[in-house]
C-alpha cells in the first residue's frame, strides 16, 4: 500500500491524475483489508487517513467537492476515533 501511494504521488507531481487516483484506489483497498485481517491500530488508521485525503485533494482539483467533502468527513471520524481509542 505504501508503494502504491508513492507511485501515486508521482503520478500527480506528473499530472497523471487518473493514474493517480487509480493507485490512491488501490492503496485504499489495501489498507482496508489490513484493517479488517488484522485490526485496528493507530499506524493502519493514520494511513487510511491519509490516502482518503489524498483522494479526496484529486477530488477538490477536478472539482468534485461533495466526493471530496465525503472523503474528508470520513477521515475526520477515524481522526476522532483514534483520539478515542488510543
Amino acid at each position: 500500500a505504501v508503494t502504491l501511494s508513492h507511485l501515486a504521488y508521482l503520478d500527480v507531481v506528473a499530472g497523471n491524475t487518473d493514474a493517480a487516483r487509480l493507485k490512491f484506489e488501490q492503496s485504499l483497498v489495501i489498507r482496508e483489508d489490513l484493517l479488517v485481517q488484522f485490526g485496528s491500530t493507530p499506524e493502519r488508521l493514520r494511513d487510511r487517513t491519509i490516502t482518503l485525503e489524498r483522494l479526496a485533494d484529486l477530488d477538490v482539483e477536478a472539482g468534485n467537492t461533495d466526493a471530496a467533502r465525503l472523503k474528508f468527513e470520513q477521515s475526520l471520524v477515524i481522526q476522532e476515533d483514534l483520539l478515542a481509542q488510543f
